[in-house]
C-alpha cells in the first residue's frame, strides 16, 4: 500500500503565476546542473589526452602504448625474445628527454656524489686536482661519474687546464620547478623553455647530464663557453660517450639555445656516431629507427670493438643469443639494442 499524499493548505492557495516560475526556475536548475556535469566529463577527457600527446610516459596519466605481440617466426636466426615492461622504456643511456618528452623516473637512490668520485692525476713531479665539483650535492650515474673523471682527467692532460668547475648532475623535480620559476621571473614563459627545462622535461632527472663551469684565478664563476683552449674538451668529449647535447645549428630540433656547458651521456659508440653524422640526439633516434632487429643493422667500429645497433619497436625485443649486448629504452616508442664483439 503505497503513501498517501495530501496536498497542504500552502498548495491549494498557490498562484498559478507564482507556481509556472517556480516549475521553471526548477527546470534551469536542472538544465544548468547536467551542462555543468558534461562539460566537466569533456574537459577531464580533453585533458588526459593532451596529457598522452605531450608526454605519453608519465607515470600516472594511464596512457600507455599497445603493440600487438610480433609473429614467433619473425624472430632473427640467433635470436631469442625478452619481453620488456612499460617502466623499461624511460630506462637505458638513450632515453629521449626534452620539449616533448616526459621522464617521470625517480632515480636519486642510485647515483653517486661526483665529488667522492673525483681523482687526482699523479704526474711526475706531483699531484694534481685536474678540476673540482661545486660540493657533495652534485651526484650522477656511477657510469657517468667514471667517463666525466676520464675526460677531465684527459683534458688537464693535454691543455694543463685545471679550472673546470662541474656544477650540477642531478636535479629533484622541486628544484627544477624553482630554476624554471626563476627563469619565469627574469624572462617570459615562452622565452623561459628556450634555456630551461619544465619539471619533468630536463635531462638533469636522468643522472646522465652534467653541467660545468669555469673557476678564474679570483675564484668567481664564470660560463662555459667551449671556445678557446677549451674547445679541445667539446671536441674529445665523445671518445667518452659524451655529446655537447644543445648545439646552436640544431635549436629548430631541440627547442633549446645553445649551452657549451651541457654535456649528455649517451655512452659509446652512440656519442661518436652522433659526432662523426653531425646528429642531435632527436635526429639520432629518429635515424637508429631505419635499422630493425630483422632487417640492416647499424654497424661501426670504434678502436677495437664492433658495434651492431638496432631498434625494436614495441615490448619484443630480440637479442642476439652468443653475444654481449645493452638494452635502452628509447622513452618514444621501443628499445634500442647495441651488441659489442
Amino acid at each position: 500500500m503505497g503513501i498517501k499524499y495530501s496536498k497542504t493548505s500552502e498548495d491549494n492557495n498557490m498562484n498559478p503565476n507564482r507556481r509556472k516560475r517556480y516549475d521553471l526556475v526548477l527546470l534551469l536548475c536542472v538544465i544548468l546542473l547536467v551542462l555543468f556535469v558534461v562539460y566537466n566529463v569533456i574537459l577531464t577527457a580533453n585533458t588526459n589526452t593532451k596529457q598522452g600527446d605531450s608526454h605519453p610516459f608519465k607515470a600516472g596519466n594511464g596512457i600507455e602504448p599497445v603493440y600487438e605481440d610480433s609473429d614467433s617466426e619473425s624472430i632473427p636466426e640467433g635470436y631469442k625474445t625478452l619481453k620488456m615492461a612499460f617502466d623499461d622504456l624511460s630506462e637505458g643511456e638513450l632515453v629521449l628527454i626534452g620539449l616533448d618528452n616526459y621522464y617521470s623516473r625517480d632515480v636519486s637512490d642510485s647515483l653517486v656524489s661526483m665529488y667522492d668520485c673525483m681523482t687526482e692525476y699523479n704526474s711526475s713531479k706531483n699531484t694534481v686536482q685536474c678540476y673540482s665539483v661545486s660540493d657533495s650535492s652534485v651526484i650522477i650515474r656511477p657510469e657517468v661519474c667514471s667517463a666525466m673523471n676520464k675526460l677531465l682527467v684527459n683534458f688537464y692532460k693535454k691543455t694543463n687546464i685545471s679550472n673546470i668547475n662541474i656544477t650540477s648532475g642531478y636535479r629533484s623535480f622541486s628544484l627544477q620547478q624553482s630554476l624554471f620559476d626563476r627563469e619565469i621571473a627574469e624572462k617570459t614563459e615562452e622565452e623561459a623553455i628556450h634555456w630551461v627545462a619544465k619539471p619533468g622535461y630536463s635531462e638533469h632527472h636522468s643522472g646522465y647530464a652534467v653541467d660545468i663551469n669555469i673557476i678564474d684565478d679570483s675564484g668567481i664563476a664564470i660560463e662555459y663557453t667551449g671556445d678557446g683552449e677549451y674547445k679541445y674538451l667539446n671536441e674529445s668529449a665523445p671518445d667518452y660517450g659524451f655529446v655537447v647535447r644543445y648545439q646552436d645549428k640544431k635549436k629548430e630540433i631541440t627547442g633549446i639555445y645553445y649551452e657549451p656547458w651541457h654535456f649528455r651521456y649517451v655512452g659509446l659508440p652512440h656519442s661518436k656516431i652522433m659526432q662523426e653524422k653531425d646528429l642531435c640526439f632527436e635526429e639520432y633516434i629518429d635515424y637508429l629507427k631505419d635499422y630493425s632487429a630483422d632487417g640492416e643493422h647499424l654497424k661501426f667500429k670504434h678502436k677495437n670493438k664492433t658495434y651492431e645497433i638496432y631498434y625494436c619497436k614495441g615490448y619484443n625485443v630480440y637479442v642476439p643469443e652468443n653475444a654481449h649486448y645493452l638494452i635502452s629504452g628509447n622513452n618514444e616508442d621501443g628499445f634500442i639494442v647495441t651488441v659489442d664483439y
